[in-house]
């Protein structure tokens, strides 16, 4: 913002010295006749004619706030003053765009034109001729057409047909210009209209453009009050419609009718056949958890299978967001379900799958390594998990090995009940022939290989399974399998903690002697 003042006060400096004026600088026909009633900082920048007197209060006071928009800083004025600071320029500029109308009215006067045919006509053209000023960014002459429309129409008999046309294409003229505030007060006095005049004024456009801004100025309740009015006069939806409507409630998250989001859902899946945008599925997700409807709400999840759609960098965060959430209220099943059709979704980057992978089985193996009750559903949640893993042939990452391998041989051949309800029993790992076929049932993400048969050593260690860790170490010398210092430290130390000698000391002895051995013949064994 300094650099900006700096640069400014050079250039007027400068011009003033080679006798240039400075007019007020304006970009609506309203501002030059309706000055602000406040001190706002900018506009006495651009409207000074004594130049530029900023001192450093003022700069200090002006980048010490958020900047508001241009919308305030200009101070435009409301809509219902904006027909008595139209200038007489801008009302001939708006009058000589609508000279084709005008053409065909006086034809049709000369003539014997049909009214119906005439009024078609013109609709036609004011259409394109209003689409032209929008594509053009002559925002400011949609603007003086539908605030002057009853001075310079050129039908004064018939404004209500085409005050509803002008009305589309203001609402998306200021939707463009991110004057959202403004576009609220326009439809704050509509909404209050009566339901026999809003056939002519309310559209397709119009909703898209009042629910975008209610989304912006956080207007959740006026979106749905135009909804309501116009399902009661049986218009009919576009689904863009009802996605703004939600998007606007769910932004609204204080004032958010999760009913009303949930109903109008309910609608697009069973009636109209659509199906909710994936960016705003987790949102809707969220705002149901808050409000103990996630059960309904689950119901009517479902990812778009009708167009092909790849999952953008924001809705993954979203996703990242209801996850952790669920996991906070330890709702396995909806995290299950969830995780799974996105893992066999082909939308979705193979970076998220694996991310996604492995932040779940990390929250469920470190509940089982560090929480004092352990629950069956924190283990069964693990194999869920690893289970999708499998079938998507993603890899478990090395630090989780130990955590798995402690949680499923302390559990090993227990029953539990399921997440889902159903009475199940955790695999059997008592030798090396259950480890073996525990691997092979999941080979798509555990791979038998030396880390893997160290950390299990390590966890029989702990456990003090000697007839295990024999039976493990003479596998491993049989396969040429390394162990790692780490493994047999953890076995030492668990045999010198058991004060009875027995054979199985001795047995493990000599195994870790020819190990260490094998696995480093410089080393001497009194290592």
């Amino acid at each position: 913002m300094r650099n900006l003042v700096v640069s400014i006060r050079r250039y007027r400096s400068r011009s003033l010295r080679n006798g240039r004026t400075f007019p007020p600088i304006t970009t609506s026909p309203y501002v030059a006749q309706h000055p602000p009633s406040g001190k706002t900082l900018l506009y006495s920048l651009f409207t000074s004619k004594s130049g530029f007197k900023l001192n450093h209060k003022d700069v200090k006071q002006f980048s010490t706030h958020n900047p508001p928009s241009t919308e305030v800083l200009l101070m435009k004025p409301e809509p219902e003053d904006a027909i008595k600071t139209l200038t007489k320029e801008h009302k001939e500029r708006a009058k000589k765009s609508l000279k084709p109308i005008f053409r065909v009215v006086r034809k049709a006067k000369a003539g014997s034109k049909a009214k119906t045919s005439l009024h078609q006509t013109s609709t036609v053209l004011l259409h394109e001729i209003l689409s032209k000023l929008k594509a053009a960014g002559e925002y400011d002459l949609i603007e003086t057409m539908f605030y002057s429309w009853d001075e310079i129409a050129p039908i004064p008999q018939e404004n209500l047909r085409y005050k509803g046309i002008l009305l589309t294409y203001y609402a998306s003229a200021l939707t463009q210009q991110q004057k959202f505030s403004k576009l609220i007060n326009l439809f704050d006095k509509l909404s209050d209209t009566s339901d026999a005049q809003l056939p002519c004024t309310l559209s397709h456009k119009i909703l898209e453009s009042i629910s975008i801004a209610c989304w912006h100025t956080k207007r959740s309740k006026l979106a749905i009050d135009l909804v309501h009015k116009a399902e009661s006069l049986q218009l009919d939806l576009r689904e863009r419609t009802y996605v703004h409507v939600i998007t606007a409630m769910v932004y609204d998250r204080s004032n958010c009718d999760i009913q009303v989001v949930l109903g109008i859902w309910e609608k697009m899946n069973n009636q109209l056949g659509m199906t909710m945008p994936i960016f705003l599925q987790p949102l809707i997700l969220l705002r149901a958890l808050e409000s103990n409807e996630l059960d309904r709400a689950m119901q009517l999840y479902r990812l778009p299978s009708n167009q092909a759609w790849v999952l953008s960098y924001m809705e993954r965060f979203r996703f990242e967001m209801l996850f952790q959430a669920l996991l906070d209220m330890d709702r396995y099943p909806e995290i299950l379900h969830i995780f799974s059709t996105l893992l066999q979704a082909d939308g979705v980057p193979n970076e998220f799958r694996v991310l996604m992978s492995r932040f779940l089985l990390n929250h469920s193996l470190l509940d089982i390594e560090w929480k004092q009750n352990v629950t069956s559903r924190d283990l069964d949640m693990t194999l869920s998990i690893l289970k999708l893993m499998h079938s998507t042939k993603i890899g478990i990452r090395p630090n989780r090995l130990y955590p798995l391998m402690s949680s499923l041989i302390r559990f090993s051949g227990t029953e539990y009940t399921t997440i889902d309800g159903r009475k199940a029993e955790f695999p059997c790992i008592e030798n090396v022939p259950d480890l073996l076929a525990f691997v092979e049932k999941y080979n798509g993400t555990i791979k038998w290989t030396s880390f893997f048969v160290s950390e299990t050593l390590m966890v029989l260690a702990h456990s003090e399974r000697l007839d295990f860790i024999e039976e493990l170490m003479e596998y491993a010398l049989s396969t040429h399998t390394s162990v790692s210092y780490f493994a047999l430290e953890a076995i030492i130390i668990s045999l010198n903690k058991l004060n009875s000698p027995s054979a199985a000391k001795k047995d493990i002895g000599h195994l870790l002697c020819v190990t260490i051995e094998s696995c480093n013949p410089n080393r001497h064994p009194s290592y």
